[in-house]
C-alpha cells in the first residue's frame, strides 16, 4: 500500500477522465513530415491536459501519475521523439500551422518539466506553494517516481526509469537547465538506485559513443581515398554520434553526480 494521508487520496478514482493523453510520435514534431491535424491535437491536449493536472491539488496529481496508463504513455513517448536542441529546426518558408504547432510543443516541454519538477519531491513544489502542506510518504513517493529495471510504464510503478533520465536530461537541458538540476537532483535523493543506474547506462553510451567517431573516421577515410560510401550510413553514424553526445553531456551537467561516479570507476579501471 501507500501509506499515509495523501497516499489514501490518491486512489485511481480521482483520476481526471476528462484528460486525454496521444502517444507522441517522432512524426508529431511540427515540421517533420506528420499529418498537420493530427499533430496539433496531440500537441493541443497533452498542452491542456499537462496545465490540468499541473493545477491540480497535489493529492490528484499524484493519482493521474499514479494511474493514467494514457498519461505515462505521453510522458514515455514525449521524452524519447520529441526533437532534441541539435535536431534541425523548422526549415526555411515554414507553414503559419507548422510556426504555431512548434510554439505549442515548446510550451508542452515547459510544462513537462514543471511536471518533473512537481513529481520529483514527496512535497511536490513545496508548502509555501501547495495546499495544505500536502506530502508523500517518502517509500511511496519513490516507488511512484522511479523503477529500476525499464518497469516504469505499468500502473503503480516508477514513472521514470533510467532511459526516461536520460532523455529528460537530453530534451529538458535546453530548455531550463536549473530546473531540470533541480529536479534530477531530487529524483536521485529520493529514489534509491538512480545515480547508480545512471552511471552504469554511461559506460556504455560513451562507448558507443567512441565507436561511432571511429565509425565516422573511418567513412570519411573511404570517401577520401575514392570508395563508394552508403549515404544513409554516414547520415545514421552522424545521427547517432550528435546523439550520443548531446545525452552524455546533457546528462553530465544535469546530473554531476553520476558522471563523478562514472569519472571514478575508470579511473579505478
Amino acid at each position: 500500500g501507500w501509506g499515509g494521508d495523501v497516499e489514501v487520496q490518491m486512489g485511481a478514482k480521482l483520476v481526471d477522465k476528462r484528460l486525454v493523453f496521444l502517444p507522441f510520435l517522432p512524426s508529431d514534431n511540427p515540421g517533420w513530415g506528420g499529418e498537420r491535424s493530427e499533430t496539433a491535437e496531440v500537441l493541443k491536449l497533452a498542452d491542456e491536459g499537462l496545465e490540468t493536472i499541473l493545477a491540480a491539488p497535489l493529492h490528484r496529481f499524484w493519482s493521474q501519475l499514479a494511474h493514467d496508463p494514457e498519461l505515462r504513455g505521453f510522458i514515455d513517448t514525449f521524452l524519447r521523439f520529441r526533437r532534441r536542441a541539435f535536431d534541425a529546426a523548422l526549415p526555411a518558408g515554414a507553414s503559419v500551422e507548422e510556426e504555431a504547432g512548434d510554439a505549442v510543443a515548446r510550451a508542452v516541454e515547459e510544462k513537462l518539466l514543471q511536471v518533473l519538477l512537481r513529481m520529483s519531491s514527496p512535497e511536490g513544489l513545496g508548502p509555501a506553494v501547495e495546499p495544505n502542506a500536502e506530502k508523500l510518504n517518502p517509500q511511496a513517493h519513490a516507488l511512484l517516481l522511479y523503477a529500476r529495471g525499464g518497469a516504469g510504464n505499468s500502473s503503480g510503478t516508477g514513472v521514470l526509469d533510467v532511459a526516461k533520465v536520460m532523455d529528460a536530461a537530453a530534451l529538458f537541458s535546453s530548455v531550463d537547465l536549473a530546473v531540470l538540476r533541480r529536479a534530477l537532483g531530487n529524483v536521485a535523493r529520493a529514489a534509491p538506485g538512480v545515480l547508480e543506474d545512471v552511471a552504469a547506462a554511461l559506460v556504455p553510451a560513451s562507448d558507443a559513443l567512441y565507436a561511432s567517431a571511429r565509425r565516422l573516421l573511418e567513412l570519411s577515410a573511404e570517401a577520401s581515398n575514392g570508395g563508394l560510401v552508403d549515404a544513409d550510413a554516414v547520415s545514421d553514424a552522424r545521427r547517432f554520434l550528435c546523439d550520443a553526445a548531446a545525452t552524455l553531456e546533457a546528462l553530465v551537467r544535469a546530473l554531476p553526480p553520476a558522471g563523478e561516479r562514472v569519472r571514478r570507476a575508470r579511473a579505478c579501471a
